[in-house]
């Protein structure tokens, strides 16, 4: 992810904050190029206006292999050896996160029944049994004072190792 200014880059794990200071004797600094600066990044979508910052959302699955695994009931000959678990988690802090997300809605396989589950506390853990993997499919409803709304995230279930884990960058209202 390069600076939107100087266009240094950074790792890719960095949330970058924004120095409403610097940012003011930037401006004053540099003037005319700021702005011009500036209105690229508003016209990219690139800009974070007002009290907004970034904050870093971890999500995915776990996974384990099941010892003496059943039948499956969804596909004959198959056995459910796998146990996942989704999640999705700020710092790994369940009151942290909570914060922030008030649901997340789960669309699973529609072989598994229900396939739609609500989840309301967190980190959100919606944990199952099975032989397959797929995409699920994660509705995100954020608390109001966040300014999102529901954001919709997909997840390709991982039975590699130990699951796996993405992340994801969302301007927040500064004051939550």
């Amino acid at each position: 992810m390069p600076c939107p200014m100087c266009r240094a880059r950074f790792d890719e794990l960095f949330v970058p904050a924004i120095d409403r200071e610097m940012q003011s004797r930037i401006a004053a600094e540099t003037g005319r190029r700021y702005e011009e600066r500036k209105a690229e990044l508003e016209r990219a979508g690139e800009w974070i206006a007002g009290n907004k910052r970034l904050v870093r959302f971890s999500y995915g699955n776990t996974h384990e292999k099941v010892e003496n695994p059943k039948p499956s009931r969804s596909k004959k000959g198959a056995r459910n050896g796998h146990q996942w678990c989704m999640f999705i988690s700020l710092n790994n802090d369940p009151e942290e996160t909570a914060r922030y997300i008030k649901s997340v809605t789960y669309h699973l396989h529609p072989t598994f029944c229900p396939s739609k589950i609500k989840v309301t506390d967190a980190p959100f853990l919606l944990c199952r049994h099975g032989w397959g993997y797929f995409q699920v499919q994660m509705d995100i409803e954020f608390r109001e004072s966040t300014g999102i709304g529901v954001h919709i995230l997909e997840h390709m279930l991982s039975f590699e190792d130990n699951g796996h884990t993405e992340s994801v960058i969302l301007e927040i209202d500064g004051d939550t």
